[in-house]
């Protein structure tokens, strides 16, 4: 019975095919379809059955980015999973692994959204997803060239969410050039200097409204970034309330 569902599935596509005179033939995608098997198996959490759709999906067509993304990601849940299985007692943690082929997995996994990367240079998920993966293994330089790539990547898309999700690891494994506390002052900027902002209200001179893990981004490449768990105010360019972190991008230092 655990096979039913994907032979189920097949079926069905070949019935649809030839209900609507379309034949499965040669010109098939079927590479989609098993690609579309994988991701039904992630979420019931059959993680190695994923793996095994999700390699003939790129077997069948070798340029198809999704795919080796899926497959990426896949491979990530299946450490978790047995980490989580072997270990119920250790954080989710690829360093809380039991062995070193659950280590390479993740290896292989990078792997994958390498791959995507080189077919699909703008699928920003596939940044994150791989910064996510380096973290894991203790990659954190390389974790941090991931997640500010798939920052530039979602300011351009326009994809908010996943800004402020990426921000916060950064400010988790970015060390900060600056830590300024109430009595600092901010440097004179005006609001064409600044690139985006988030959970901050600005008035004049004021900024309030500054939530934890909200921030200010200057064209200049310098994020600040409140850390504090009340939040954070300033008034004339002076820090009133709460501590802001200033990082600065590898082109603005």
């Amino acid at each position: 019975m655990r096979n039913f569902t994907p032979f189920l599935l097949i079926s069905v596509a070949v019935i649809i095919c030839f209900l609507f005179s379309l034949g499965c033939g040669p010109t098939t995608d079927y590479a989609k379809i098993y690609n579309e098997l994988g991701l039904a198996k992630v979420k019931i959490e059959q993680y190695e059955d994923a793996i095994t759709y999700f390699n003939t999906a790129v077997e069948s067509k070798p340029d198809f980015a999704e795919a080796y993304y899926n497959r990426g990601n896949a491979k990530v849940k299946l450490v978790k999973y047995q980490v989580k299985i072997f270990n119920p007692d250790s954080p989710e943690s690829i360093q809380s692994g039991t062995s070193f082929a659950i280590y390479g997995l993740h290896l292989s996994a990078i792997t994958d959204f390498d791959t995507t990367i080189r077919l699909k240079p703008d699928h920003v998920y596939a940044y994150y997803s791989r910064g996510l993966a380096k973290v894991d293994i203790g990659q954190y330089e390389g974790a941090i060239t991931d997640f500010e790539t798939a920052l530039k990547l979602a300011e351009q898309a326009g994809d908010t969410q996943l800004k402020r999700i990426v921000m916060t690891y950064l400010n988790s494994l970015k060390t900060p050039d600056k830590i300024l506390r109430v009595g600092d002052k901010l440097p004179l900027f005006t609001s064409n200097d600044v690139v985006s902002r988030v959970n901050t209200l600005w008035s004049g001179k004021r900024i309030t409204g500054f939530q934890k893990n909200g921030w200010i981004e200057l064209k200049n490449g310098t994020r600040y970034v409140c850390v504090s768990p009340e939040g954070c105010e300033v008034a004339n360019f002076m820090i009133i309330k709460g501590t802001i972190e200033v990082y600065h991008s590898k082109s603005s230092k």
